[in-house]
């Protein structure tokens, strides 16, 4: 989790590297949800798990 946070703080102040890292992982969660929604046929709700982050700025 906290390298996610770095990950994010980096791009906020420019960092190129870092921002193509997080639009990979946002490709990545967009796959595993289309893939699930087309598994299902429907789906009623999304829960995401996990710690949820202020990013400061």
């Amino acid at each position: 989790m906290k390298q996610c946070l770095i990950m994010l703080i980096c791009m906020q102040e420019g960092d190129v590297r870092c921002r193509l890292a997080v639009q990979i992982v946002a490709y990545n969660i967009k796959e595993s949800v289309s893939s699930y929604v087309a598994a299902f046929d429907r789906v009623d709700a999304l829960y995401f798990t996990g710690v949820l982050v202020k990013i400061p700025r």
